[in-house]
């Protein structure tokens, strides 16, 4: 996911000939681990249902397109049964 992340940010970047830039909102679940790999470029916080409460799942970031350099940073959590997200 930090590759495909970092590949479409530079791609972006090279090819905007203005303010052109996207948000990327993404997560990848281990259903073995229960474990979530979240990424969020420019996207507004998502949030995880757990027993009748919110939590918020964001990472700051700039969008993607704006920097070719810029390093994505992404959050890991872990699930549990019957988690809502």
């Amino acid at each position: 996911m930090r590759s495909a992340a970092e590949c479409i940010n530079r791609l972006l970047a090279q090819r905007a000939k203005s303010d052109m830039y996207a948000t990327l909102d993404a997560i990848l679940i281990d259903p073995e681990s229960g474990t979530a790999s979240v990424a969020k470029l420019g996207a507004p916080p998502s949030y995880v249902l757990r027993g009748g409460r919110l939590f918020s799942l964001y990472c700051e970031n700039l969008p993607v397109g704006i920097i070719a350099e810029a390093n994505a940073r992404f959050r890991t959590v872990q699930l549990e049964a019957g988690d809502v997200i």
